[in-house]
């Protein structure tokens, strides 16, 4: 049967069955059994030190009070309640050969935070339990913000972000290098003035129960730029002349607002000054740290040309071309005509011009200063007269003036026309004083002076005797007959006949008749 034993007190007891029959009874069947009968433990443990900068070893002390028991196990636990600073894993180790499972373990605490020990202890009794808290500091840690690129004479505040982990912070101590004032113990140092320019540390150092921790940022402290500016075309132009001006020795530009200026940002402009002008740029730093700087560009004024006079040539003919120059800066050393095709020396300030049509020529005068003054020379070319000095004739050789015809043009106001040649007068008489072919030149000026001239002959031969025949008396019948004269070919003139030779015998009387034959003089 089954049988219940209450125990009092704690200990180990034998418990012993025998069993027997009617077949057993001088030798009964024996059983033992050990029951330990046990209480429950007192858990306790004290540790050296439950606070420390780390790492540090915590070494447990199990005041435990265990009392009689049978079978007792150990089982220490680490629960992170929370990590500080740099901890990012559990920051912890059991060391010195010891576990989890030891009576008395040593831990290393490696990261700074709030961690709680427990140590349980189990036996039939149940599950017994006592928990310490540790606190892990450390040195501390922060942040120094990053300061801005300044301008010499700026101030800056400098700050940061400090972690005490877990331990009071005993001190803050800044040191400004190149900085009034050139250092602090407050945690908020405020405003720090950079007078001079340069790289210079900011530093910070910070202590703690722990240690002292210290870092260093640097603050860049930027001069006023020191720029130039050049002029591609120099300091000194001729009037309506440009220059590229360029400036070097900022980061970015801004020019002071000008009408001649083509644009007012960026490092080079064009300028087209009407006069002496002074240009003003102010230059930045990355920081926007300004400076100013000027440029003065003087003008020179261009020399003034124009025509000596009006030009004017007859086709064929030419011209001495000039110009009076005045202004600018004498000497004049250079002259340049175009175009040059038609100029003995485009070059000279008196060139010859020979244009086969009326043309404008270009002039530039280069002054003493290299400005360069323009002007245009027209010169107007007026064509030739048509000349015609008539057909050529005959004339007999008798010393009689024929005065010449069928030219043209014929002289009118202004104009003049003139014969030239043998046995010609200039009004174009010609009296023949041998036979022979006589060539004759009539020259014509007209209006604007222009002169051409045309040729034409007289061929002089010895006269034709002319012979009428005998004289006639015929009937007044109105007969009409022919004269045939012995030197056939001229021409009859007087009453009753006509120029062929054909009378007409109508009126009695005595009457004459003439017969001519050849001609001019």
């Amino acid at each position: 049967d089954n049988q219940s034993h209450s125990y009092t007190a704690p200990g180990t007891y034998t418990v012993t069955l025998t069993a027997s029959n009617a077949c057993n009874q001088n030798d009964p069947s024996v059983f033992t059994q050990e029951v330990c009968i046990e209480e429950a433990p007192i858990v306790a443990f004290t540790a050296d030190p439950f606070i420390g900068c780390a790492p540090f070893t915590l070494n447990t002390v199990n005041n435990s009070i265990v009392g009689d028991v049978c079978n007792i196990n150990y089982a220490w636990d680490v629960d992170v309640n929370y990590l500080e600073c740099t901890g990012t894993n559990p920051g912890f180790q059991f060391v010195g050969g010891t576990n989890t499972a030891s009576a008395e373990p040593d831990i290393e605490f490696l990261s700074s935070g709030s961690y709680t020990v427990s140590l349980q202890m189990v036996n039939s009794c149940g599950i017994f339990t006592d928990v310490q808290n540790v606190t892990v500091q450390d040195e501390p840690e922060f942040i120094l913000s990053t300061l801005p690129t300044i301008c010499a004479g700026e101030s800056v505040s400098p700050s940061a972000i400090i972690d005490d982990c877990l331990a009071p912070i005993l001190s803050t101590d800044w040191t400004f290098n190149g900085g009034t004032p050139g250092s602090s113990s407050s945690s908020n140092p405020g405003s720090v003035n950079f007078p001079n320019a340069g790289t210079w540390q900011v530093e910070l150092e910070v202590t703690n129960a722990c240690g002292t921790v210290s870092q260093q940022t640097p603050i860049v402290v930027q001069a006023s730029p020191i720029m130039s500016i050049t002029s591609s075309a120099g300091d000194e132009l001729c009037a309506g002349q440009s220059t590229v001006l360029t400036a070097t020795g900022a980061q970015t530009y801004s020019w002071t607002f000008d009408p001649d200026l083509s644009t007012t940002s960026g490092s080079s402009t064009t300028a087209t000054p009407t006069g002496t002008s002074t240009y003003t740029l102010t230059g930045y730093t990355s920081a926007g740290c300004p400076a100013s700087e000027s440029i003065t560009i003087d003008i020179n004024p261009l020399p003034l040309v124009v025509p000596s006079g009006t030009f004017e040539v007859c086709a064929g003919n030419c011209v001495d071309l000039g110009v009076n120059v005045s202004g600018g800066q004498a000497p004049y050393t250079a002259y340049s005509w175009s175009p040059g095709g038609s100029l003995d020396d485009p070059s000279s300030a008196t060139p010859e011009a020979c244009p086969l049509v009326s043309t404008n020529y270009n002039v530039n005068v280069t002054d003493a200063n290299g400005c360069v003054g323009t002007s245009i020379v027209p010169v107007d070319v007026n064509p030739l007269p048509v000349v015609n000095a008539g057909p050529n004739t005959q004339l007999c050789n008798q010393a009689v003036g024929e005065q010449l015809t069928g030219f043209s043009p014929v002289p009118g106001g202004g104009e003049s026309g003139v014969w030239t040649g043998p046995n010609v007068s200039s009004g174009g008489v010609f009296t023949p004083s041998s036979t022979g072919t006589f060539t004759l030149t009539y020259t014509f000026t007209d209006v604007n002076g222009c002169v051409n001239s045309d040729q034409m002959d007289v061929e002089v031969i010895e006269p034709t005797t002319a012979d009428a025949g005998t004289d006639l008396e015929v009937c007044a019948d109105g007969v009409p007959f022919l004269i045939n004269p012995p030197t056939p070919g001229g021409s009859w003139a007087g009453t009753g006949v006509d120029p062929d030779g054909l009378y007409t015998p109508v009126t009695s009387g005595l009457f004459t008749l003439t017969y001519t034959l050849g001609g001019g003089s």
